[in-house]
């Protein structure tokens, strides 16, 4: 690929480092940006991390994505997948691979990794076959980065015939040095969709796969584990429910279950460990149609027939406006359950969330909740992965997923950078720290239908090649708070802004900003003094928001819209003309 035909490139990675250790002491806290060049129309993502010793010293591997290296205008969702080696003691990239497929205008995405016994990392996701259609990525790379392999795969079965799009989301390295994974197949309609577990042995020949759907509904595998007795669990999402089945060592089906609410809600499986007694399945929960999403935990018994408890955490039980928290990633760590995911409870926004750290005993009882406050500007930072480090002073957390950091005022879903984060629960000052509400629940346990065998076919058409990347400081912070001569966005004070466009027709925004935490309330108000509508009632982080306001329920004149924040209250005066 030429340079001429190649758009610019540049990929950012984001680095918080809320409270990590250095020695014996805690360093300074910060956020480094990696790119080549500045080009805005871009999306990058951590999917999965795995941390890596090697010669004594931590380091850190990412599989992701990145549509950043663009020969057409304009973009569109095609994306390419990222693996990124970087130093988990000076932070500086040790290197990072582009994988992209012959045909750049076709989808391809790193979703799990694991390491080998020796140097090299395994990854999996989905890639586009020979013929366009999305199929089961896996590679092999050498501890330097250099390819060992690299292949896609389509899965058939019996009668079926033509492309069949797919796509895996989880592997693991079994007992025998196989690589197992799971995801999500198409077989006889593109609308409809399988869990599927295929294996390869360790130079990527294809072995065996099965797949487990239910008739006319969709199904996708999510991750998977192999438990003390070898057997392989592998954790699967439905439109119905969540799917939890069990292979032997030698990939013979066992059983399936399905596990669904008594209150008819959507339910989510993302990730599951095993316990002491069973396994822990985390996720999320629909509470109902207007509170959105809660953090799903949900233990399961060794023979996953029946439940130890189904609880759920909402981080914020007064909001008037629909959020989602989402549970997506799980570890343990001397008798403790951390999980990660993304929160929209605490920045006041739809489609803006914050990453949050969940930490539960053994029993599954709240112990706390940790939510970063770097968080400067409304923007978009999930957590798909996490990764703990025991250290003299305690374990430590690392986290991988995205972030708008970099470009801190875009904050389209398309305008995105990789995000890794190292934290610990000892040194509070540099979260928000919150009590959220539990909510338990009894899920209806049932059996699901038998797996079917299927057949594995290979192809290579994917490509790799190395990126230049360079360190950008972003902004630093202290373990204290927020240091304000590293970050001059944060705000001095309450500010309510004057709502543009003014006139309006039928939309307009109402900028704000807030210099610590606070509950905001900001309300529409009639020439009359009437209240015809509140925009939001939420607890939100420091920084600069925005909330907008659609009109067209109500008539032409002039209204008010009144603002209220911790003992502050602004009134200003818009217009709206049909």
């Amino acid at each position: 690929m030429s340079k001429e035909k190649t758009k610019i490139f540049w990929v950012s990675l984001l680095f918080c480092t809320f409270c990590l250790f250095s020695n014996s002491s805690i360093s300074q806290t910060f956020i480094r940006g990696y790119d080549n060049d500045f080009s805005k129309e871009t999306r990058d993502g951590g999917s999965s991390l795995i941390k890596s010793k090697e010669n004594n010293k931590l380091n850190y591997v990412v599989a992701g994505f990145t549509n950043e290296i663009l020969n057409y205008d304009p973009p569109d969702d095609s994306s390419e997948a990222l693996i990124t080696k970087i130093s988990g003691d000076s932070s500086e990239l040790l290197w990072s691979k582009r994988i992209f497929p012959e045909d750049q205008h076709k989808q391809i995405k790193a979703r799990g990794i694991v390491k080998e016994n020796g140097p090299n990392f395994v990854f999996c996701g989905n890639a586009p076959s020979p013929h366009g259609d999305a199929n089961i990525l896996l590679g092999k790379l050498n501890a330097d980065g250099t390819k060992e392999f690299l292949y896609n795969y389509s899965i058939s079965s019996g009668p079926i015939s033509g492309d069949i799009p797919e796509g895996a989301t989880d592997l693991i390295i079994d007992d025998h040095g196989n690589y197992v994974l799971t995801g999500r197949t198409y077989f006889s309609d593109p609308d409809e969709g399988d869990i599927f577990i295929a294996s390869f042995e360790p130079d990527g020949n294809p072995i065996e796969a099965k797949t487990l759907g239910a008739e006319d509904v969709k199904e996708a595998g999510t991750a998977l584990i192999q438990n003390k007795n070898n057997d392989y669990l592998i954790l699967g999402e439905s439109e119905k429910g969540i799917v939890l089945s069990k292979y032997d060592s030698a990939g013979d089906f066992i059983n399936a279950i399905i596990i669904k609410p008594t209150d008819n809600t959507k339910i989510h499986g993302k990730d599951i460990i095993e316990t002491n007694s069973g396994y822990l399945i985390i996720g999320s929960k629909a509470l109902s149609k207007y509170k959105g999403e809660a953090v799903l935990t949900l233990k399961i018994n060794s023979s996953i027939n029946d439940f130890v408890w189904a609880k759920c955490f909402d981080f914020v039980t007064d909001s008037i406006d629909y959020k989602s928290d989402q549970g997506r990633s799980v570890l343990t760590n001397n008798d403790k359950i951390i999980i990660t995911g993304s929160t929209e409870s605490f920045g006041g926004s739809k489609n803006l969330p914050d990453i949050f750290s969940l930490r539960l005993n053994e029993e599954g009882r709240f112990e706390n909740l940790l939510v970063p406050q770097y968080d400067l500007m409304p923007r978009r930072d999930i957590s798909n992965s996490i990764v703990s480090v025991n250290t003299d002073e305690g374990p430590r957390y690392t986290i991988t997923g995205l972030t708008n950091g970099v470009d801190t005022y875009s904050l389209t879903r398309n305008n995105s950078d990789l995000l890794l984060s190292t934290f610990d629960f000892s040194n509070q000052n540099c979260f928000v720290s919150e009590q959220p509400a539990i909510i338990e629940f009894q899920p209806v346990i049932e059996s699901f239908v038998q797996s079917k065998n299927a057949e594995l076919e290979r192809y290579k058409n994917i490509l790799i090649e190395n990126i230049e990347l360079k360190k950008n400081t972003i902004c630093s912070y202290d373990t204290t708070g927020i240091d304000r001569n590293n970050c001059s966005l944060y705000p001095e004070q309450y500010k309510l802004y004057q709502n543009y466009p003014n006139p309006f027709n039928p939309n307009t925004t109402i900028k704000y900003s807030l210099p610590e935490r606070s509950t905001v309330k900001i309300s529409i108000y009639n020439i009359n003094g009437k209240k015809i509508r509140t925009l939001t009632n939420t607890r939100q982080k420091p920084g600069y928001h925005t909330v907008t306001w659609n009109a067209s329920e109500v008539g032409s004149g002039v209204y008010f819209y009144r603002f209220t924040a911790g003992n502050i209250t602004k009134v200003k005066k818009c217009v709206f003309i049909k």
